[in-house]
């Protein structure tokens, strides 16, 4: 995934990440693929099965971040994506099975992060290790 996030130059502005242990590898692993100009955080919050948490917690990045990547844990990751994207081809691929290490990349036209919820935006891209060759 790490190859893959640099080829594409995936630069979020901000990372949000859970404490638990598996979240902070995981984004130990991708982080040199991430770019420079990034934020990140690591927060205790994050370490929830709960979507509500984290769209609550998504609701307080600043306006004037433009990006962000969350690395947390399943089940909320993927009910969060399945909540807050509503098109996109993969919607069904993301829907039967958010795998360890997927990146699912939503898009949304405009508004703030405090209206995320209100908004669906469109899955762009949804990538899992087995399409990478990785397992």
């Amino acid at each position: 995934m790490r190859d893959y996030l640099d080829a594409e130059g995936i630069h979020p502005e901000l990372v949000l990440c859970s404490s638990g242990l598996r979240a902070r590898q995981t984004l130990a692993f991708v982080l040199p693929a991430l770019g420079t100009r990034l934020e990140v955080r690591i927060e205790p919050i994050l370490y929830t099965f709960s979507a509500d948490v984290l769209i609550e917690r998504l609701g307080r990045i600043s306006p004037d971040v433009t990006s962000a990547l969350l690395v947390g844990h399943n089940p909320a990751i993927e009910d969060l994506a399945t909540r807050i994207a509503d098109r996109g081809d993969a919607l069904a691929d993301l829907s039967r099975k958010y795998p360890t290490a997927g990146l699912a990349e939503i898009a949304f036209e405009e508004g703030t992060w405090d209206t995320l919820a209100d908004r669906p935006g469109e899955l762009v891209r949804f990538i899992v290790p087995r399409d990478l060759g990785e397992t």
